[in-house]
């Protein structure tokens, strides 16, 4: 086979030569592509510019040192710097990305940081001036080009950079993605073999192929541009997002961000259909894009947009006012015309963003209140983002509490008006955490049901429902049944009644001592609920209807499920009793009407004992019994309700419980 090019020099240039497409390929590609703004991108672009620069002034430099008589002295100087420039750099650089990408100066400080890129400096100096003082490399009028003595520290400056990297890797890796990590493992391991195989063949050019494939490694797992946009608008997704505003508080630098909530979103798809809908999105976010040049635009899901600006305060009154004047047309082109409302909020400059999560929520959070309130602009403050900072303490508290299963249950009395005494107790979730101390049930559940941790929440409180009922004679006590909320998404299980039944029988305990109590939005999939109650009912439980009242009820449903009890929501309770409604009497009447029992919640004074007894109703429950206890005290409460009859606890009502 005849060479192509005859070379003046022995290398064997094929690996470096079979490099320079692919890397000129991916530059361009990737500098053509809006990446996120951020000295990680730049860290990326300085190793493809480093590496590329490297490959070709290793070739030239190659083939000029062998004829270097032809041409100037200096030529040939800069010619071999740029070769020891590109080599030394594009170490550092992929060191100093991984800075960046792992966010290490978050944990290791600026100072450790800039402690380790002296050496950089140090070499870029040797190399430099070695013209003058020959430290690296010399061209002798006789001999030509030789290396000098300190031609070993550019290898020793490549081993520290690998080394340094797989320091920041281990300091850093657990605060980092993991696909990141793994990417950066291979990134080091596959530098380590460069300078080995560039030992092993010393006249075959490697070092190039091996750092691209490094390069690679880098790009499609993590640097890869399309990795922040969306996939179908024309702006960056909800991990960009985070991103870039993880970068914004690492640089200490303020932004403020202006987000958009299409109102009638859900409404719009089952209308217009889906492609129809998202059509219209990506007509949206690329308003937005040509619009608003100035900020940066990201589509997070949901018809929701959010419009970030660094270090300055956005006009948000008039880009309410812009963005509401365009939402008043419908967004058209060939085939698509659709029309949306808006609602918008907008987080100033002036509020603390020091939790990226928190700051996620909060946006989204006010996105959706916004929507709910019908406000145009909902504007956050401080006091707003401290009550999500707070949520979010209270999540962490509750998944501590599920994981070490510290939740409590109380039991709240439910007093029979038939039977003038104390015959069933609700059981319900109490959560005292190291650090915050007491957590109302209404922050903590709500929590469970946004997070997921709901379903995991009931069981714990049924296994504690069964623990009090094994170590109990609930008959002595006066207990007919004890009362157990199921969560809608416990009720969405298709394995809901055979995890019930499972549990009862661990304990060793009856399902007929239970009735499991279910709220009218779990009543979603019809077939689904029944199948899982009647298979409970078989085994002797019972059901009740919670805080009916509370939604949007629908008789008709109630009236198709195997309900024995109907409980009154508390709210309704207390408005009859302020006199803002009569609705209370009309239920009780309906409801007895139609065969079920009926349990008065949120009976707080014996005046509204009193007069719901008079009512008709066959249970009643609230603060004027008792508020939920823990089992030494509701044991105690009921041993001596059996003797005296049921009294309040304390010598004055207590405010309105939280249920669970």
């Amino acid at each position: 086979m005849v060479a192509v090019f005859h070379w003046l020099s022995g290398y064997n240039y094929d690996f470096a030569l079979a490099t320079i497409p692919v890397q000129i390929i991916l530059m361009g590609y990737y500098l053509s592509r809006r990446n996120l703004p951020g000295r990680q991108s730049w860290a990326f672009a300085a190793v493809l510019a480093a590496n590329l620069a490297m490959t070709i002034s290793d070739i030239v430099s190659c083939e000029m040192n062998e004829i270097w008589e032809q041409f100037p002295l200096w030529l040939m100087y800069v010619v071999n710097i740029l070769y020891f420039l590109g080599f030394l750099l594009r170490g550092w650089a992929i060191f100093y990305y991984a800075v960046e990408a792992l966010h290490a100066e978050r944990v290791l400080g600026i100072r450790v940081i800039n402690a380790l890129c002296v050496p950089i400096l140090i070499m870029v100096a040797l190399v430099v001036t070695t013209p003058w003082f020959g430290l690296i490399f010399h061209f002798d009028p006789g001999e030509g080009y030789h290396n000098t003595w300190l031609y070993p520290s550019i290898y020793w400056s490549t081993w520290f950079y690998i080394g340094a990297l797989l320091f920041v890797l281990v300091t850093c890796q657990r605060r980092s993605q993991l696909r990141l990590v793994i990417s950066l493992y291979v990134c080091d391991a596959i530098l380590v073999a460069a300078i080995l195989m560039r030992g092993l063949f010393s006249h075959t050019l490697v070092t190039s192929f091996f750092s691209l494939l490094a390069i690679l490694v880098i790009y499609l797992t993590a640097q890869n541009p399309d990795l922040f946009h969306h996939p179908k608008v024309p702006l960056f997704n909800y991990g960009a997002f985070d991103e870039m505003v993880s970068n914004c508080q690492i640089r200490a630098e303020r932004f403020s961000v202006f987000g958009i909530q299409l109102r009638n979103y859900a409404v719009a798809k089952r209308i217009y259909g889906v492609p129809q809908v998202d059509r219209g999105i990506v007509l949206i976010g690329d308003w937005l894009r040509h619009q608003f040049p100035q900020y940066y635009g990201f589509y997070i899901g949901s018809g929701r947009f959010l419009l970030l600006c660094e270090g300055g305060e956005m006009d948000a009154r008039r880009l309410s006012s812009e963005i509401r004047q365009r939402f008043r047309r419908p967004w058209l082109d060939t085939s698509t015309e659709v029309d949306f409302t808006v609602a918008m909020a907008y987080l100033p400059l002036s509020v603390d963003k020091t939790n990226i999560v928190v700051v996620r929520e909060c946006l989204v959070r006010a996105l959706m209140e916004a929507e709910l309130r019908g406000e145009d602009l909902f504007t956050i403050n401080d006091s707003y983002l401290e009550a999500l900072i707070r949520e979010a303490a209270v999540e962490g508290a509750v998944m501590s509490a599920l994981r070490e299963r510290r939740i409590e249950v109380f039991f709240q009395p439910i007093y029979s008006v038939h039977d003038r005494q104390i015959t069933g107790a609700e059981a319900l979730a109490r959560l005292n955490d190291p650090e915050m101390g007491s957590v109302p049930p209404s922050d903590f559940v709500a929590v469970a049901e946004r997070n997921g941790s709901i379903r995991e929440l009931g069981r714990q409180v049924f296994a504690g429902a069964c623990l009090f009922a094994s170590t109990h004679d609930l008959r002595a006590l006066g207990i007919e049944r004890i009362n157990v909320n199921l969560s809608p998404a416990q009720c969405m299980s298709e394995n809901l009644a055979e995890e019930l039944i499972q549990e009862a029988a661990r304990r060793n305990v009856l399902l007929s001592d239970f009735c499991f109590e279910i709220t009218e939005s779990a009543m979603d999939d019809l077939t689904l609920l029944r199948s899982q109650m009647l298979r409970l009912i078989g085994e002797g439980a019972t059901f009740a209807l919670d805080d009916f009242g509370s939604g949007t009820s629908n008789i008709v449903r109630l009236s198709t499920l195997p309900i024995s009890e109907v409980k009154l929501d508390a709210e309704t309770t207390r408005a009859f009793f302020k006199g803002e409604s009569q609705v209370l009497r009309f239920q009780i009447d309906m409801l007895e009407h139609m065969g079920f029992d009926v349990v008065v919640e949120g009976v707080e004074t014996m005046h509204m004992a009193s007069d719901v007894l008079n009512m008709g109703v066959e249970y009643e429950q609230g603060f004027y019994f008792s508020p939920a206890l823990p089992v030494r005290e509701f044991t105690d409460y009921l041993k001596r309700t059996m003797d005296e009859g049921p009294a309040p606890v304390g010598t004055s009502p207590a405010p309105a419980p939280d249920s669970a």
